[in-house]
């Protein structure tokens, strides 16, 4: 596996046109297509120490978004970088020139007045702004937006990535973090490929935290503990708790999807092995930081999903 040196990358007219909370970005033109470079962001607010910043960010995402595209899901291309002295992930532009990407949060909005006509008793909240998903809610916009329902497969995608989220511990999956794509030309909606996995696999932990969380005796509690961005009844679901609702297109992804992580878990675990540790004398991704991520993976597949499938 290559780390890119996207140093001498030219800006793309597109540069600047990238949001997110996410670190800083670069519109380049990478073999003449549109990339997005994403950067490490500052660890200022996480930590005392001034000179930390969490460089796993591009390595969550570059992971995360190559386990949904083992496991056979149409994904945003992803390369791990180098640019401007730092290790970074560049992630393809999926969007063709007729394309617009209209993500949940402003297709959520503007159905909000709709549906609560319909249930005059459920106050339907903004996701502008914030990390958390009204579960319920977004249940309800599956039911009656009239956009969503342009969409075929929706429902089904959502739960689906659910399921993966879990096994890649994906703790940000917001409303601005998912979308459907416009086609101006044909007039057409339809899924946009899977993105943004930036918050996978502990991505604001160090090589020195991840060592003392595998000393821990209850390390197991750590990898199975994480909380989703999901919201039930005005509490934060756990990843376990997710797995338990009531709901079945959840019960269909977990049949559907189970089944193919357990096949191609080997094949994930072989790629985590082949990243390249450091380049240009950076680290990338140590040794101590694969085992992590790898018992993690087991460890959610063994304790969360697998009982899940079971269970149905």
């Amino acid at each position: 596996m290559q780390i890119i040196d996207l140093s001498e990358c030219e800006y793309s007219n597109r540069h600047g046109s990238y949001g997110g909370m996410a670190g800083d970005k670069d519109g380049i033109l990478y073999n003449g297509e549109y990339w997005i470079v994403k950067y490490p962001k500052s660890a200022k607010q996480f930590t005392s120490d001034i000179n930390v910043s969490y460089v796993s960010s591009p390595l969550s995402e570059f992971i995360g978004s190559h386990v949904y595209n083992i496991l056979g899901y149409d994904v945003h291309k992803t390369i791990l970088g180098y640019r401007n002295g730092k290790i970074v992930v560049a992630c393809k532009d999926f969007r063709d020139k007729s394309q617009e990407l209209r993500e949940m949060n402003k297709i959520k909005n503007a159905a909000n007045r709709e549906l609560a006509e319909i249930y005059q008793n459920i106050s339907f909240t903004s996701s502008s702004s914030g990390d958390r998903v009204q579960l319920q809610e977004l249940l309800l916009h599956f039911k009656h937006n009239s956009v969503l329902n342009k969409v075929e497969g929706v429902e089904k995608h959502f739960w689906e990535t659910v399921v993966i989220d879990i096994l890649i511990d994906n703790n940000d999956r917001n409303n601005g973090n998912w979308g459907i794509l416009f086609d101006f030309d044909k007039n057409i909606y339809q899924l946009a490929p899977i993105y943004d996995n930036g918050n996978a696999f502990s991505n604001k932990a160090s090589d020195e935290d991840i060592e003392r969380y595998l000393q821990e005796l209850d390390v197991e509690n750590r990898l199975l503990g994480g909380r989703t961005a999901y919201d039930y009844n005005g509490k934060t679901l756990s990843a376990k708790r997710i797995l338990e609702i009531g709901n079945s297109d959840l019960e269909n992804a977990i049949r559907k999807v189970v089944p193919i992580i357990k096949e191609k878990i080997s094949d994930i675990l072989d790629f985590i092995d082949e990243i390249p540790e450091t380049f240009n004398n950076q680290i990338v991704c140590s040794q101590i930081r694969k085992n992590y991520y790898k018992l993690g993976l087991i460890t959610r597949l063994e304790k969360l999903l697998i009982p899940a499938l079971i269970a149905r």
